[in-house]
């Protein structure tokens, strides 16, 4: 008897260390090296620096457009940068959006030591509201990628300067995410729920903040009447189009989803590169840019090959 007991307790222990583990790395993750500047890309950038809401220092760069009908703030994946995002300034700069790209607390060149995947970040993306506001800039779109999106999503709520929100493979909450990587924690699949409730909890016990209170499923709805289209790979091993769909029903009209078939995650740009371009730029003319008709039209490219399932409202006409 005593001996069960001990395997019980050990077993117990061996649990809740493996949780902690988890919850320590999955909010401290390693930093990852700038894969390209804006010089790299032939863009005539300003490096731009500016506290967080919470004054924690955030870099990045300010790319202006010629002739300027918008601004876009990017805000970017987890364990990256803003960098890999610099692939999409040509075609938003041409179509009259000015850029703003920035990195993440704990991530890239910001400072910070610790990432909440949307709870402290939203300081970030306020804190990069501020900057714009402080240059004249009252209304911007933000174009959020996986935990980017969860940041745009959470943040939109707080401010009436974000007008429209375009979330790109962007997970519902933390804890349903994280159930969904169970074979990572090497454990019987219905010790799973547990194991990610006892991550959530560990992270938020990290951050001095509770987690399961706050996700993009929760603030999704708040941001209504303002727009949000949604965008998802179908083919997403990282963030399954369940948490999408969980996502979209929680959303309020006028809201999108754009659901593309075989692509994976953060690909779907890459599968159908001039639908992805035609529905992002249509989306900002409509909710953010001016009456000016654009400089340029969208990239004119060779077609993907994904197949695409798009949902709408039955009161928003398609």
């Amino acid at each position: 008897m005593i001996g069960i007991v001990l395997f019980l307790t050990l077993a117990l222990i061996t649990f809740l260390a493996i949780s902690a583990y988890y919850a320590h790395a999955l909010t401290h993750p390693p930093r990852q090296a700038a894969c390209a500047s804006p010089s790299d890309l032939g863009f005539d950038a300003t490096p731009v620096e500016f506290p967080s809401r919470d004054g924690i220092t955030l870099r990045g760069y300010w790319i202006p457009a010629s002739r300027a009908r918008g601004t876009v703030v990017f805000s970017h994946g987890y364990r990256g940068d803003c960098s890999p995002d610099l692939e999409y300034a040509a075609w938003l700069t041409s179509a009259g959006y000015n850029l703003l790209y920035f990195d993440h607390r704990a991530h890239g060149l910001s400072d910070g030591t610790l990432t909440t995947l949307g709870f402290y970040e939203t300081r970030d993306l306020l804190g990069a509201i501020d900057f714009l506001k402080s240059r004249g800039i009252e209304r911007v779109g933000v174009l959020g990628f996986s935990m980017g999106g969860s940041v745009a999503l959470q943040t939109a709520p707080l401010t009436e300067a974000i007008r429209c929100v375009v979330a790109d493979c962007t997970f519902a909450n933390l804890y349903t995410l994280i159930t969904h990587h169970e074979p990572s924690f090497h454990i019987p699949k219905f010790f799973a729920p547990v194991a990610a409730s006892l991550v959530v909890a560990f992270a938020s016990l990290e951050a001095r903040c509770n987690l399961f209170a706050h996700s993009p499923e929760k603030s999704i709805g708040l941001i209504s009447p303002r727009p949000v289209l949604i965008i998802q790979a179908g083919n997403d091993q990282l963030v399954p189009p369940s948490e999408t769909e969980r996502l979209y029903a929680a959303a309020k009209a006028p809201k999108e989803l754009w659901l593309v078939e075989g692509a994976a995650h953060r690909s779907v740009d890459k599968l159908v590169r001039a639908e992805y371009e035609r529905r992002v730029l249509l989306f900002l003319d409509e909710n953010l840019g001016d009456s000016r008709p654009r400089l340029s039209s969208p990239y004119q490219g060779e077609e993907g090959r994904g197949s695409a399932v798009v949902r709408r409202p039955s009161s928003v006409i398609a």
